[in-house]
């Protein structure tokens, strides 16, 4: 039995870039303004701004989705 030894093509994505999945019912322009509006977002951006000289670059969706969980549990 062969097996595949190839590694996965992993992409590259910017740490600027905000993933935003689709919600059935919701068309793009109301996701768009969601996002825009939401606090997590607008605070991640505060805190990539006072970050990135200590640490670098942080992922965007991946640091609003972790300020979204801890805001969840307040």
């Amino acid at each position: 039995m062969a097996t595949n030894t190839k590694a996965k093509a992993t992409i590259k994505r910017k740490p600027n870039t905000l993933r935003i999945q689709s919600e059935k019912g919701k068309g793009e322009e109301r996701k768009l303004a969601e996002v825009q509006l939401s606090p997590a977002i607008l605070n991640t951006i505060v805190a990539q701004s006072f970050l990135k000289s200590f640490v670098g670059e942080v992922d965007l969706t991946e640091a609003a989705t972790v300020i979204q969980e801890k805001s969840d549990k307040i």
